[in-house]
């Protein structure tokens, strides 16, 4: 049966993960895309600051906003 708690938790952190995914994708193309702007800030926030800083507060950092579940929704026709 696949009722263990780690096989839950693994579906819970890889929906978590593409609802990330998705807002940080759909961010990027509401401010031009792949610009080196954008990359500058994603390496900034993200990339350089590996585990020294939550990475939460790394993801709100990039983002400047809270993240929201909008962008995933709209990727699985849900919205």
């Amino acid at each position: 049966m696949l009722s263990s708690i780690g096989y839950s938790s693994s579906c819970y952190a890889y929906l978590w993960s593409e609802g990330l995914a998705a807002d940080a994708f759909a961010h990027m193309l509401a401010h031009g895309g792949c610009t080196q702007e954008n990359g500058n800030s994603f390496r900034k926030e993200i990339l350089s600051r590996g585990s020294n800083r939550d990475p939460m507060l790394s993801y709100k950092a990039f983002r400047r906003t809270e993240p929201t579940v909008d962008a995933l929704l709209i990727r699985r026709g849900l919205k």
